[in-house]
């Protein structure tokens, strides 16, 4: 979307944010609130949203941190039968790696 090579997929666990997806009822592309690189230890919150995205949005959903997340998400790479972690959250990439090959192997 913003002229990179990669695109990513997101599971987002928030209950304001399912109830949205919910309601729309189909596929939703968009940019992250966290600009690659720059909120790599923490949550982006509303003002640091408005700041890094000032004037380019149209919409945005403010919810509660009712997960008691700390961190950006874990980011994970797959490149053929390549998997790397580029950024580990809250859940750990052991843990990622262990349910998907609980899955796999199920």
């Amino acid at each position: 979307m913003n002229g990179g090579q990669s695109i990513a997929f997101g599971s987002i666990s928030n209950p304001m944010w399912r109830k949205f997806v919910g309601i729309v009822a189909q596929p939703i592309a968009m940019s992250s609130a966290n600009i690659s690189g720059t909120m790599d230890d923490a949550l982006v919150d509303e003002e640091i949203l408005l700041t890094q995205m000032s004037g380019k949005l149209k919409a945005y959903i403010v919810g509660e941190n009712t997960q008691n997340t700390t961190k950006s998400s874990t980011i994970i790479k797959i490149q053929g039968n390549i998997v790397t972690c580029l950024r580990e959250g809250d859940i750990s990439f052991e843990t990622i790696m262990k349910s998907v090959a609980a899955h796999v192997n199920s």
